[in-house]
């Protein structure tokens, strides 16, 4: 077996610069000083939020997602803006997405695809809940839509609902949080 080599980013060029994303070529030296050449998207990290009430409920959204042209049921989730705090941000998103105020708590950090995006998410536990609502800026339209948390995971475990950051995310506070 041979022995371990650190990894290093030796260059990297950028390939495309979108409004929400950059595609860069990044090459990386691996074992034996052998450089590749990996192609990273460029995102910026993003919140994702579990509100769960006091009958054990969870709080979603129906949106469309234009990758793989569906609607699917997920977390309320969005970018972190420039100079806010993701619990900043995790509140901002749950006001506009959901319309709801609810106490805070971090779940964890997930990484959907490192292998090739940047992007990580941190996911929030919101209890607590009651309803402020902000105008959000969605560019598409969202559906609120509210589940038994025993449902929920039913649904991941049928692959009803299938978008990662979710499914993980809702498997965890089940975990965590078994229905009483």
């Amino acid at each position: 077996m041979a022995e371990f080599e650190e990894e290093e980013v030796v260059a990297e060029r950028e390939v495309f610069r979108g409004r929400r994303l950059t595609v860069v070529e990044r090459d990386i030296r691996i074992a034996a000083g052998r450089v590749v050449t990996w192609e990273i998207i460029k995102k910026d990290d993003s919140v994702a939020i579990v509100a769960l009430d006091i009958e054990h409920r969870v709080h979603l959204v129906e949106e469309y997602f234009g990758a793989t042209g569906e609607r699917a049921l997920c977390l309320p989730k969005g970018r972190i803006d420039a100079g806010e705090t993701a619990a900043e941000a995790a509140g901002r998103e749950l006001r506009e997405e959901l319309g709801l105020r609810g106490d805070l708590g971090h779940l964890c950090t997930l990484s959907v695809s490192p292998g090739y995006l940047s992007q990580r998410t941190e996911v929030f536990l919101a209890k607590g809940l009651s309803p402020d609502p902000l105008e959000g800026d969605e560019e598409h339209s969202i559906k609120p839509v509210t589940l038994h948390l025993d449902d929920a995971v039913r649904m991941c475990l049928n692959g009803e609902i299938h978008e990662a950051r979710t499914v993980a995310a809702l498997l965890l506070v089940a975990r965590s949080h078994p229905t009483p």
